[in-house]
């Protein structure tokens, strides 16, 4: 089995200096990516192993874009300058993680895996969006609300081992 290294390929994308000092970021999702590079790399020959790499750095990107977006404040009213700078750096960071799977699969040749990763991006979206209309109208208990972001924890991850 190939050593795994997805938190230091993913370092050049995710470690800049001026979003570190101007906003806070989420977590790599290591623990996940570990487990699903197991998986994706347990019966892996070493000709696969590097795409299996690939498919773990990409979902821990695309799954860093989505927490980023998930920690931007959507409150309205007057924000300070450090406020508002926090505020624009973490939706174009989490574009940016976003859109760098894009860019590494299409580079390797795998469209398919773009489009199902894509799929996989907007289901996730959309079952947000339900999450909060039924927070905002308080239908939703804490234990739904839990199970809803579990699911949505994983939803990527489980669409990858699929690629």
């Amino acid at each position: 089995m190939k050593p795994y290294r997805v938190p230091q390929l993913a370092r050049k994308y995710v470690e800049y200096d001026m979003i570190q000092q101007h906003t806070e970021m989420p977590a790599f999702p290591d623990s996940r990516t570990r487990l699903m590079f197991v998986f994706l790399n347990r019966n892996a020959q070493e000709l696969h192993a590097s795409e299996d790499e690939l498919y773990a750095l990409v979902t821990s990107l695309v799954q860093m874009g989505l927490d980023t977006h998930d920690m931007i404040d959507t409150l309205s009213g007057i924000r300070s300058p450090e406020e508002m700078r926090s505020r624009q750096l973490k939706v174009l960071a989490g574009d940016y993680f976003s859109s760098r799977f894009y860019q590494l699969l299409a580079l390797a040749g795998r469209i398919t895996a773009i489009s199902k990763l894509s799929d996989a991006v907007c289901e996730v979206n959309a079952g947000k969006m339900s999450l909060y209309w039924g927070m905002k109208q308080f239908r939703l208990d804490a234990t739904q609300y839990l199970t809803q972001m579990v699911r949505f924890k994983k939803e990527l991850f489980y669409h990858s081992l699929h690629l």
